[in-house]
C-alpha cells in the first residue's frame, strides 16, 4: 500500500512572506506638465486655478506617482501643491516613476506591519517574486523581522538559503 504523500513544509511553523503580498494596486499616474501652461511653463496664477479646478476624485483611495514629463523647470512648492490636494483623496502619494511608488508603498506596507506573530518561527522570504525589489528593501525587511524571527532564510522552501539563526541562551 502506497504512502500519501506528505506536505512537510506545510506541516511546520515555517513562515513564508511572499513581497508580492504587500504590494497594493498598481499607482495611477499624475503628470504635472498637464498643468502647466504649453506643458512646460508654469505661471503660477493659471497653475493653482487648475490645480483647484481640477477633479481629484478618479485618485480616491488608490496610489499615486506625480511626475513630470516634460523639461519644464519648477518650484519646488509645485508638485507639493499636488501632493496637498491628492493627500484629501489618495492612499498615499510619491513622487516620481510609477514603479518607484510601487515599492514606496510596499515599503510602507512592510513597516506599518505587526511581525511579532512570527516570534520564534522559522521564516523564509520568498525570493522569486513577479516583482523585483531594490536588495536594500530586502534589507530593511530582515532588519523588521529579525527581532521576532528564530531564524531567516531567502528563497523557496525546497532550496532556502539560511541568512540568520537566532543564538541559543
Amino acid at each position: 500500500m502506497e504512502q500519501p504523500i506528505l506536505n512537510k513544509v506545510a506541516q511546520s511553523e515555517l513562515e513564508v512572506l511572499d513581497p508580492m503580498d504587500y504590494f497594493g494596486s498598481k499607482p495611477l499616474a499624475l503628470d504635472l506638465k498637464d498643468f502647466l501652461d504649453q506643458g512646460l511653463i508654469l505661471r503660477e496664477k493659471e497653475f493653482r486655478a487648475r490645480v483647484k479646478a481640477f477633479d481629484w476624485e478618479p485618485y480616491s483611495q488608490q496610489a499615486v506617482a506625480v511626475f513630470c514629463s516634460s523639461d519644464a523647470i519648477l518650484p519646488a512648492w509645485a508638485p507639493l501643491l499636488i501632493g496637498v490636494q491628492l493627500a484629501q483623496h489618495a492612499r498615499m502619494v510619491g513622487y516620481g516613476s510609477v514603479a518607484a511608488t510601487e515599492v514606496l508603498e510596499w515599503q510602507q506596507n512592510i513597516q506599518s506591519k505587526d511581525w511579532s506573530y512570527l516570534q520564534d518561527k522559522p521564516v523564509i522570504l520568498k525570493g522569486c517574486a513577479e516583482k523585483e525589489l531594490p536588495q536594500t528593501h530586502y534589507i530593511q525587511w530582515v532588519s523588521l523581522i529579525k527581532p521576532f524571527a528564530r531564524s531567516i532564510f531567502y528563497g523557496e522552501a525546497c532550496s532556502a538559503v539560511p541568512l540568520w539563526k537566532k543564538p541559543k541562551s
